[in-house]
Parts: C-alpha cells; sequence; structure tokens
C-alpha cells in the first residue's frame, strides 16, 4: 500500500511539472507567435540560470548596458515579464530606463545582484532538465517552425557542454527583445514597487 502511495504520489508530481511547463511555452507563444524552439529554449534556461553567464566582468556587463541604453529605444507597455516554468527570473525591458521609471544605477545594481555563480554541474543539470522539458513540448505537437533543426542545434550545444543560444533572428526582427534579467525576489522588492507607483501616478493599468 505504502509502496502504491509513492507511485501515485510520484505520477501526480510529474503530472503536476508537465502541466506547468505546457502552460510556460502556451504563455511564452500567445505573447510571441513567432517564436522558435530556440526562443522557449532560451527562456526556460534563462529561468534556471539567470544573468550569471554574461556578468563574469561587471565593468563590461555595464559598458554592453550603456551602450545599448544609448543604441536601442522601446515604446512597450510591457515593463516586465516573468519567465520559465519556475518563474525564478523576470526579464525587464529596459524601456523602464528609457522612460525614466528605474534609474540605470538601480537596474545595474539589481541585475548584478541576479547573477548566479555557475558551474559545470549547473550545466550538466540543465541538460537534464531540458530532456524533459523538450519531451513535454513534443507530445504538445505544436506547429513551431524550423522546429527539428533547432532541436538538433540545442541538443549539440548540451552535448558539447554549453548551454546558452542567442534568440532567433525572426525573434529579433519581430520582437526587437532589449532587457536584463531581474531574479525574482530583488525584482519585487526593489524595482517592482517604484514601477507600480509610476503606472498608478500615470493612471495605467
Amino acid at each position: 500500500m505504502a509502496m502504491l502511495m509513492l507511485v501515485c504520489n510520484g505520477t501526480q508530481a510529474q503530472s503536476t511539472l508537465a502541466d506547468s511547463i505546457q502552460q510556460a511555452v502556451l504563455k511564452h507563444l500567445e505573447a510571441y507567435p513567432q517564436a522558435t524552439l530556440q526562443d522557449v529554449y532560451k527562456n526556460f534556461f534563462q529561468d534556471q540560470l539567470g544573468p550569471g553567464h554574461i556578468i563574469e566582468d561587471t565593468s563590461r556587463a555595464g559598458l554592453m548596458l550603456r551602450e545599448e541604453l544609448k543604441q536601442h529605444h522601446s515604446s512597450t507597455t510591457t515593463y516586465y515579464e516573468a519567465i520559465g516554468y519556475r518563474n525564478n527570473f523576470y526579464r525587464v525591458n529596459l524601456s523602464v530606463v528609457w522612460n525614466g521609471i528605474i534609474s540605470y544605477q538601480q537596474l545595474f545594481e539589481a541585475f548584478v545582484a541576479s547573477a548566479i555563480p555557475l558551474t559545470q554541474s549547473h550545466i550538466d543539470h540543465w541538460k537534464q532538465q531540458w530532456q524533459y522539458i523538450e519531451t513535454v513540448i513534443e507530445n504538445m505537437n505544436l506547429n513551431i517552425e524550423n522546429y527539428n533543426a533547432d532541436k538538433e542545434k540545442i541538443n549539440t550545444i548540451l552535448n558539447e557542454g554549453k548551454y546558452m543560444m542567442r534568440h532567433s533572428k525572426n525573434y529579433n526582427q519581430l520582437y526587437n527583445p532589449h532587457y536584463r534579467l531581474i531574479e525574482k525576489h530583488i525584482f519585487e522588492q526593489q524595482l517592482l514597487p517604484i514601477i507600480n507607483q509610476y503606472n498608478k501616478t500615470n493612471h495605467r493599468p
């Protein structure tokens, strides 16, 4: 009897996990209908591993942010979005700085504080997670453009002990993404109250 309960609980947990993954994939594709598997993969690995891969040199990270702020401007009203199925991180759009809501310093400090030092064991663990995530996505029978080619490309980098991928060319052209990853609690404690106050003052929903 105890063994049966253990098996049932394990099955229920797997079902709940699969449901969470499916919901996250559908949410992402609803927001970005032309996203490819490569873009879905990026959304999920960012949720798991955060921005540690680009903050090894904080001086360079600061320079990159300043350059991006100078070169691009966005009219988006979506200032932030939770990512992945665990929602460990938010993508915070750089429009919060362009629109004068959050200062460069506030965003950059939150960005640096969100970095997770990454080891090969993190990457190996992520590889195992992605294999399960990809199986769930496969079973959803979604009509995602270039799916098989992206699947092979992702498996290749993971087998090389790497994990990072850029957005697809199509995604960049259509959605012009400019954001920084901020850890959930840092965002909700430090940045979200400022954004909410701005929205309230400017009568934004």
